[in-house]
């Protein structure tokens, strides 16, 4: 039964008291340096969401539910979920688990991590590795000493990796303590076709090491993507923010000289031709835009195909 609880914490990772799904800005510390959120409702509400939460979510989850269900008396649903929030100020190794989630869904978090933790207490010679105790007021679930977990006051379930984390958390979800939300993480102007949201608010050579071909994107100081779906069309949105007008304009030309490259290799990739035929890049100011956007149909068929049965193991 033990063997259950991560099983357990990971499927609700995907949970508490309800909102909507879309961000809530003013939920996430001011001092973040990177947001990520997945607005669930969204998803389900395409096509695409829609087709990869049938065929691919709720058949890989049916089992690991089942026995949840079965051998610790909680019944998950992930399709309760409105949203799920991450946000942090590490963005390289492990140090980017130092960060906090959001849940929002129709599911009683609490209930269901006591009715979690009564039974893995009912063996009076182990310790549960779910501990549950009262601080500031506050009602916390703490998983050995790798989580801690509360609802917030005002909707919703929060997730940290220490205590301090959660309890600041806490107090940014409520509004309190909390300056106007990050100016670059803010800043984003959410479609609300979007069911994807990655914001930076830092260095962009920060997330990766660049190739020597790439290192003008040194010169980008924030990052947000976007992804959804929009009039039968999967929409993928990338906007950088540099640090001069001359650096925004070399890196929209470094982008669209890839395009270029390729569309002339089409005969040999057609993936990466449609892919090339599908993008445009501008630049405004100190900002660079690159907009990707495809058929639903055609990214439902390359998605099945690239998760067709065999096909792992005919690549190896």
């Amino acid at each position: 039964m033990k063997n259950l609880l991560p099983l357990f914490a990971g499927l609700l990772v995907l949970t508490s008291v309800a909102q909507a799904g879309p961000i809530q800005q003013n939920q996430i510390a001011a001092d973040a340096r990177w947001v990520a959120h997945v607005d669930v409702d969204r998803l389900l509400q395409s096509r695409f969401g829609e087709h990869v939460a049938r065929e691919f979510v709720d058949k890989h989850l049916a089992k690991p539910t089942a026995k949840l269900r079965t051998d610790l008396g909680v019944d998950v649903d992930w399709r309760k979920i409105h949203s799920v929030t991450a946000y942090g100020w590490n963005i390289k190794g492990k140090e980017v688990l130092d960060g906090v989630l959001l849940i929002q869904a129709d599911m009683d978090l609490p209930a269901m991590l006591d009715v979690v933790a009564a039974k893995l207490g009912q063996n009076p010679n182990a310790e549960s590795p779910l501990q549950k105790f009262e601080e500031n007021d506050v009602t916390i679930y703490q998983v050995r000493n790798e989580a801690y977990g509360a609802a917030a006051k005002s909707g919703g379930f929060v997730v940290a990796r220490t205590k301090e984390r959660l309890l600041d958390a806490l107090k940014a979800a409520s509004g309190r303590g909390n300056s106007p939300a990050l100016s670059k993480l803010a800043s984003v102007a959410v479609d609300k076709d979007a069911f994807l949201l990655f914001g930076v608010a830092a260095d962009f050579n920060e997330l990766a090491n660049l190739p020597k071909q790439a290192q003008v994107l040194q010169q980008a100081e924030g990052a947000r993507l976007t992804a959804g779906e929009k009039a039968e069309n999967v929409f993928v949105t990338l906007s950088l923010d540099t640090r001069t007008v001359e650096a925004a304009t070399q890196i929209q030309q470094l982008v669209q000289g890839l395009i270029a490259l390729g569309n002339l290799n089409g005969d040999q990739n057609a993936d990466l031709q449609k892919l090339a035929q599908a993008a445009r890049v501008d630049s405004k100011e100190k900002q660079v835009t690159l907009a990707l956007q495809m058929p639903v149909q055609d990214v439902i068929t390359k998605v099945d195909e690239v998760n067709k049965p065999g096909r792992k193991a005919k690549a190896k």
